[in-house]
């Protein structure tokens, strides 16, 4: 866990804002675009790798070309030396939205029918914003939808979405793998029970019928 005032590049933590399998997220203040950003910060044992860590590079630039306005940017992502240990960290630097989740929205204002369906369809474009250029997200839930101060949804955590290509992977070699397929083998982020699709269930490949499901 990183403190409050930790550097990591140029980029000065503020506070945790969650954690999950890959790592944990953190609000933090660019001090060379003096914004705050939420900064990513993936699990060192993920990315010990040197081939591992290029590849989750490539994914998460594939992630960054999604520009929607329903969809979380991907400002950039990068390395740095902790000075503490000496060990590399990677990160992902990402839009800071302020807001709660789809879900924690949902309990607390109970909205119309008409706002709910306002929201699937801002949800829906954000989607397909990613389908077009052939990226699933493969854990669409409550908890990974933003709501922000205008009311407006934001799919967050397209960082380790996979490109299409790459889900057939019971058939490719490990030097063809894709971090997100490693992480998944071993139970890391394969998504959520709750919403999973059947074939995603299965251990089946996936396509964008996934993330509607």
């Amino acid at each position: 866990m990183l403190g409050e005032g930790k550097q990591i590049g140029h980029f000065t933590i503020i506070k945790k804002l969650g954690e999950g399998g890959m790592g944990a997220v953190y609000l933090a203040e660019d001090t060379k675009l003096h914004r705050q950003v939420a900064l990513k910060v993936i699990a060192a044992e993920f990315l010990d790798d040197p081939e591992r860590g290029r590849r989750f590079q490539r994914e998460a630039r594939t992630a960054a070309q999604i520009n929607h306005p329903n969809v979380m940017a991907i400002y950039d992502i990068g390395t740095a030396t902790d000075e503490e240990t000496g060990r590399n960290i990677s990160f992902i630097v990402m839009e800071y939205v302020p807001g709660r989740s789809l879900g924690d929205y949902l309990v607390e204002k109970q909205p119309e029918m008409k706002e709910l369906i306002r929201i699937a369809e801002k949800i829906a474009s954000g989607l397909a914003a990613a389908h077009k250029l052939n990226i699933v997200h493969r854990d669409i839930k409550p908890d990974n939808i933003l709501i922000d101060e205008n009311k407006e949804p934001k799919i967050l955590d397209f960082g380790l979405a996979k490109p299409l290509e790459a889900f057939a992977f019971e058939e490719q070699s490990d030097s063809t793998e894709t971090v997100s397929q490693e992480l998944t083998k071993v139970g890391k982020i394969m998504g959520t029970v709750s919403y999973m699709s059947p074939e995603q269930v299965q251990g089946q490949p996936v396509d964008t019928r996934s993330d509607i499901f």
